[in-house]
């Protein structure tokens, strides 16, 4: 086999191991249909062929995926390996190769003495993560700029910053930046200032958000308060959304938002010259400086603009239907039915059933309107339930037992062992009489 043989055989490989490697990391189900179906379109390679790349590669790796009636050569270490070897790096920069091969081998990844130390060595080295490489990154905070996902809608990031004081309400206030980038674009997909830093802020940019561009695959966030909530993953579930949290004092896990943060200090020098009346006003201003001081500016990382890099990918935007953002963005809050099967919210008592009793439970509700709640218990239809008024049953109760007791004259026990006694000595008597008669016959022979 010519060596230009070999070579388009490994090239096609690749491009096939490419299509897959998303789907190493999905669960099967719903998410897993609709990562193929997006690689389809993209690709332009049906699902079926997906599916057959994606059975051989798993049964004997990715040798199997190079054509048949090739001669691919020697073995090639799957991508989604060296992203494992980099990652192990990221961990840990001062980890040898000799030690990230004995990590692999332990955790299943790869055959003990598949991995040659020269093999993954180049190949890391090729993406930029060489050993000398790594302690660059460490110095000039540079590493963490060179993970980026290969197309938009991959993999957003979301984070809050602190704006400028200004009046809201005749009274001086500090304002808030609440933002979410797309990590491969740097694409601010929605940006905005408040005047307060509760969940609330967060819910809004995401909805504006994926109203205006469409939902992600991933969101990634650092650990606050305002991401780590009961409705953030509740609509990450709904939305077909992989809900990610940064690592515990890993701040270069946010280097592109922190890099963006950076960028918005020119914009928050220029307002502080003259600052707006209104939060209105601001976000006016911000909104006509991200568009022509930001978005359609090259950026150093991308080679191009921003808008450009956004507009011109691939990926297709993936809208939510209506019904479904209505729902998905209603607010949820946990309780516990108590005894009677009643909940507290707000202040007020609802009615749930009996047959709740005890039960935890999901209130999904419209801040607007909270005379009716919906509750949603897995394995149960979402239902709604009204604010219990006092003499009033809401909640429908199972059928009360007959428990009124019923008048007698007798008691049945001691009927029965009355009875039973009286039997016990009858048999006894009998016993006792023929015995005497057969004694009694006998002294007579």
């Amino acid at each position: 086999m010519s060596m230009k043989d070999k070579a388009k055989g490994k090239e096609i490989a690749e491009q096939r191991m490419s299509m897959i490697a998303p789907l190493l990391s999905v669960s099967p189900g719903e998410s897993a249909a609709r990562e193929k179906e997006e690689i389809s379109n993209q690709f332009q390679v049906s699902v079926r062929t997906l599916e057959r790349y994606l059975a051989a590669y798993e049964k004997d790796g990715f040798e199997a995926l190079i054509p048949k009636g090739r001669d691919g050569g020697g073995f090639r270490i799957p991508e989604h390996i060296v992203d494992e070897a980099i990652l192990l790096r990221r961990e840990q920069p001062s980890r040898s190769v000799p030690s990230i091969i004995r990590i692999l081998e332990l955790e299943g990844k790869v055959r003990p003495g598949e991995l040659k130390r020269t093999t993954l060595q180049d190949a890391m080295s090729r993406r930029g993560y060489s050993a000398s490489m790594m302690k660059i990154y460490q110095d000039t905070s540079y590493g963490s700029q060179r993970f980026q996902r290969q197309h938009r809608f991959d993999l957003w990031q979301g984070d809050i910053k602190y704006g400028p004081m200004l009046m809201v309400n005749g009274e001086k206030k500090p304002t808030y930046f609440c933002c979410l980038i797309d990590d491969a674009t740097r694409y601010i997909v929605h940006g905005e200032f408040y005047d307060n830093m509760e969940q609330s802020i967060v819910e809004d940019t995401l909805h504006k958000a994926i109203t205006k561009c469409g939902a992600p695959r991933r969101l990634y966030f650092d650990n606050g308060r305002q991401y780590r909530t009961h409705w953030m993953r509740r609509v990450c579930d709904l939305l077909g959304i992989r809900l990610i949290y940064a690592k515990p004092r890993n701040p270069k896990g946010k280097g592109k938002q922190e890099r963006f943060n950076r960028t918005l200090d020119a914009f928050l020098d220029e307002i502080n010259l003259n600052r707006p009346d209104t939060l209105e006003e601001m976000n006016r201003r911000f909104d006509a400086w991200l568009s022509e001081c930001y978005h359609s500016q090259n950026h150093s990382g991308l080679g191009t603009t921003p808008e450009i890099a956004f507009k011109s990918d691939s990926m297709p935007q993936r809208f939510i239907d209506t019904a479904l953002m209505a729902t998905a963005f209603l607010h949820c809050e946990p309780r516990k039915a108590d005894k009677s099967g009643c909940i507290s919210f707000n202040g007020k008592k609802y009615d749930l059933g009996a047959a709740f009793a005890g039960r935890q439970v999901d209130v999904v509700y419209s801040p607007q309107n909270t005379e009716t709640l919906t509750i949603e218990v897995p394995g149960v239809a979402p239902f709604q339930v009204r604010q219990l008024v006092v003499g009033e049953r809401v909640g429908p109760r199972p059928k009360r037992a007959d428990v009124e007791r019923i008048p007698v004259d007798h008691s049945r026990l001691l009927d029965a062992v009355s009875a039973s006694h009286a039997e016990k000595n009858r048999r006894k008597s009998r016993a006792i009489s023929y015995s005497t008669e057969v004694n009694g016959g006998d002294s007579n022979v």
